[in-house]
């Protein structure tokens, strides 16, 4: 197949240092608008912190945040504009976006400058003198401050911006990415798309392009990135986008999008978590999910019965659970040893014949069963001419929907819901509505990525090309309006895998795709960590993934050393769930034998038994958007070994969690920052910085409590989180003891959502008499001191020293 490639000329790059380093004179503060050609040097606003200045001779522009430290740094020659055309051709929810240009970018070059109030502008024109735009430099508070690039002639759709990279800087984020923590020196292109079934290394296009991923290609991009020098930014646009990180030049991050205009957000703090932190006050943050999501998820199918039959197999082995996820609820068929959604809308009486009942009798064992949506609309499906006749679809240019090869297993014919007809939502939310009204309590909200561009007729009459980017969030908040309208936002939850920036308020959980069923890197078990570390970073606390992958299509199914594996980072996970997966009846389950269900037993007791840890981090995210997960960077920013680890995590600030992700092995070595690590299983202690070789059979997973760390478990696991299930321990049950882990040789503290404290004071690391606290009090060791405050009177606190 022969590829469209966009030409681009060489740039030449001098040294950016000046632009970083070099100031003039004492500058002009400004206070009113003024406008300077020719005047002083430096023109220089400066508001709530943020200073910003425009060096008239050097034709530079800076951001500067607390400390005089630099936002962003640019020069008038590293914005640009153009016009170009692009084609988005879609198979299978996989693109490929082709920039076509009418013309080279035209630089920009230096026209008037002025102030006025929080803002200093400066004009561009193209060589020769003609308009060509305008970038703005706003002062927004004391730790956030934007860049506007505008192009003034409409035509000149694509608009560029580079800023300075520093030497040894680092970047997180980018959204759901495979292979990469740290994205230096990387060409990422950003688009919503199928990740691929299997990928390749780099972004060249493969000959199936429309089933094997690209390295970059996601679910979830997120134009988003927080640096190791304390500065988050985010590029405001739906349009399609384009970041390289210092790779054409060491000196420079060049951003690109296919619009006229380029709005970079930046966040400013004293350390990268602080950026980061502050990024998602702007975009938002997600409401707390229910109590129960924090409990393990099983999957269950084939039917009313077998459902059944699993619930009883959860309360026979005493497994805590508190959901049944049953996708099939709508029919499923076998298409050789895949077992396949039957791509309806609405409930299968044929296998489900009793379903109001199922759900019942499943709340009465501590259990919620949650269903599937999306938003294909198959030719065979029971809804397709009525959404056909009220012109519910995605359309083509002669008003006709548009058809594609959908994503069931014989690809049959699919159009997709218009998802901009307000006739069309109202349709789907009802449709979602009966579903809460059959029993249900949430739902996968499967897909999102396959909206098309080029031929599409939207019914707001906006271009599809801008709407494509924004389609998933408009899907989420269909979803979470329905559930807060029938009153459900405690009870109900539904997850996502797809998103753009502004899904963080709307996504409440997410789950990272459909791995192979496979330990490889480029889309199997070694895949979940970066992407879960991508999407934490850019605002989505609340993550989980299928437990041992997802896609055998084109891989052996998942082994037994495989869901082992899975299961205990599951454990680790904000939201452990399982998958049955393409080939159910081939892949190892939970259920296979007695020791595969001894495996699960333990690690569900200890997720579940985290709750007070889980629960307490996600109240932390809703007031200042802390992640759950954290990437070895963000919790030590000066090592920069740090930030490019792709097998190791923190969960919250006590626990770093560095599970085996090779297949066959036996021990993983461990990289070990600064600081005192004690295991969170025995009596290891390890002294940072070092790498240490840990053995782990399948079984284990190595876990560390770092110093000052204070993880509070429940002193036994309950049976669910759902509150006032008669004859369990549930929600209730978990004001009870405590199990408290605690990381000698750093001071540290924890609060629990109800607004038990626990507080670690001196930086000792020696024994104490006690290891027990009966309500309130203190236990003091050698060289520290542990006070618990805010518990109930009766609560037996059990401590734990490492």
């Amino acid at each position: 197949m022969q590829t469209p490639t966009r030409k681009r000329r060489p740039i030449s790059h001098r040294n950016s240092a000046i632009s970083l380093t070099y100031r003039l004179g004492l500058g002009l503060l400004l206070t009113a608008t003024s406008a300077c050609s020719g005047c002083e040097e430096e023109l220089r606003l400066e508001h709530e912190g943020i200073t910003l200045s425009y060096h008239q001779e050097l034709k530079t522009l800076e951001v500067r945040g607390a400390g005089d430290k630099v936002l962003a740094s640019l020069e008038i020659k590293d914005l640009a504009f153009r016009q170009s055309d692009a084609s988005h051709e879609m198979m299978f929810g996989s693109f490929l976006v082709s920039d076509y240009p009418e013309e080279e970018w035209v630089v920009a070059q230096a026209g008037d400058a002025t102030t006025d109030g929080q803002k200093l502008t400066v004009s561009l024109q193209a060589e020769g003198g003609d308009p060509l735009g305008k970038v703005k430099l706003e002062a927004l508070g004391s730790n956030r401050a934007r860049v506007r690039l505008t192009g003034t002639d409409e035509a000149r759709n694509r608009s560029r911006l580079r800023i300075a990279c520093g030497a040894d800087e680092r970047f997180l984020g980018f959204g759901a990415q495979t292979h990469d923590v740290d994205h230096r020196g990387q060409e990422i292109p950003l688009w919503v798309s199928e990740q691929g079934i299997g990928k390749v290394d780099d972004d060249e296009v493969p000959v199936s392009w429309f089933l094997t991923g690209r390295r970059h290609s996601t679910h979830i991009p997120q134009p988003v990135a927080i640096s190791s020098r304390a500065v988050a930014w985010a590029i405001d646009t739906e349009a399609y986008t384009r970041v390289n990180t210092c790779q054409i030049s060491p000196d420079h991050v060049e951003m690109e999008v296919h619009d006229r205009e380029l709005i970079l957000e930046l966040f400013d703090g004293t350390t990268p978590m602080e950026a980061m932190k502050n990024f998602t006050g702007w975009v938002g943050r997600p409401e707390l999910p229910p109590a129960w999501a924090f409990a393990p998820w099983n999957d269950a199918i084939f039917g009313s019965e077998s459902v059944r039959n699993f619930a009883t197999l959860l309360n026979d082995e005493e497994l805590p659970s508190s959901a049944i996820w049953s996708e099939d609820w709508k029919g499923g068929n076998w298409f050789g040893q895949a077992y396949r959604l039957e791509e309806d809308w609405r409930l299968d009486r044929e296998i489900y014949p009793d379903f109001e009942q199922l759900t019942d009798d499943l709340r009465a064992r501590g259990i919620q069963l949650m269903v599937y949506f999306n938003t294909f609309v198959f030719r065979a499906a029971e809804i397709f001419d009525e959404m056909n006749s009220n012109e519910f679809m995605v359309k083509d240019e002669d008003g006709a929907p548009i058809i594609f090869q959908g994503p069931n297993a014989n690809f049959s014919e699919a159009g997709l819901v218009d998802l901009t007809n307000s006739d069309a939502v109202a349709f789907v939310g009802q449709e979602l509505r009966q579903a809460l009204d059959l029993g249900s309590r949430g739902w996968m909200a499967n897909y999102a990525e396959w909206m098309p561009v080029d031929g599409a007729v939207l019914a707001n009459g906006e271009d599809p090309a801008k709407v494509h980017n924004r389609y998933p969030r408009l899907w989420q908040e269909l979803n979470e309006r329905i559930i807060k309208e029938a009153d459900l936002a405690d009870e109900a939850i539904a997850f996502y895998r797809s998103g753009w920036l502004h899904c963080q308020p709307t996504a409440r959980v997410i789950w990272l795709g459909d791995q192979n069923t496979t330990f490889d890197h480029q889309d199997g078990f070694k895949t979940v960590i970066p992407l879960g570390l991508g999407l934490a970073s850019t605002g989505f606390p609340y993550l989980g993934h299928d437990i041992a992958g997802y896609q055998s299509s084109i891989t052996p199914a998942a082994t037994k050393e495989l869901f082992f594996r899975w299961t205990s980072l599951g454990a680790f996970t904000p939201v452990m769930r399982t998958h049955h997966g393409t080939h159910a009846s081939q892949n190892h389950r939970m259920e296979d034998d007695a020791e595969t269900i001894a495996h699960w037993k333990r690690y569900a007791e200890i997720h579940i038994q985290l709750f007070p840890y889980l629960w307490g981090l996600a109240h932390q995210n809703r007031v200042d958007g802390t992640p759950l997960w954290r990437a070895m960077g963000l919790q030590h920013p000066d090592d920069l070994e740090m930030w490019g680890l792709k097998d190791q995590l923190y969960l919250g600030e006590g626990l770093m969690v560095a599970p085996v992700v090779d297949e066959g092995a036996t021990s993983r070595s461990v990289r070990f920052p600064s600081g005192r690590f004690g295991s969170f299983w025995s009596d290891q202690v390890v002294q940072g910085p070092d790498t240490v070789v840990v053995e782990a059979d399948p079984t284990e997973i190595p876990v560390f409590v770092a110093a000052g760390g204070l993880v509070p478990m429940l002193a036994e696991p309950v049976d669910t989180l759902l509150p006032n299930v008669e004859g369990l321990d549930g929600l209730e049950a978990t004001e009870g003891d405590r199990l408290l882990h605690v990381g000698l040789g750093a001071e540290g503290e924890f609060t629990e959502a109800s607004g038990a404290r626990y507080e670690l004071k001196g930086s000792g690391t020696g024994s104490a008499a006690e290891t027990e606290i009966v309500g309130n009090g203190q236990i003091e060791g050698d060289g520290w001191t542990l006070i618990l405050t805010g518990h109930p009177e009766d609560r037996r606190t059990q401590v734990v020293v490492h």
